[in-house]
């Protein structure tokens, strides 16, 4: 399970620090910190979620 912000884009969420971020199971944020390095699936499942947060963030800059 990948945290989202309202509009179900995990990377703005996480540059901005956003308040809100929820798993589906209910868990917050900050409970999965400690997760991240030994979860290889949530690598993956959080990959195209930053590819496309980073798009975006390309298109405001340029």
């Amino acid at each position: 399970a990948t945290p989202f912000d309202e509009d179900g884009d995990l990377f703005p969420a996480l540059v901005m620090g956003l308040d809100g971020l929820s798993f589906p199971d209910g868990r917050g944020l900050h409970s999965m910190i400690g997760e991240i390095g030994g979860s290889a699936e949530w690598t993956v499942g959080a990959l195209p979620l930053v590819w496309r947060g980073g798009q975006g963030l390309g298109m405001i800059m340029s």
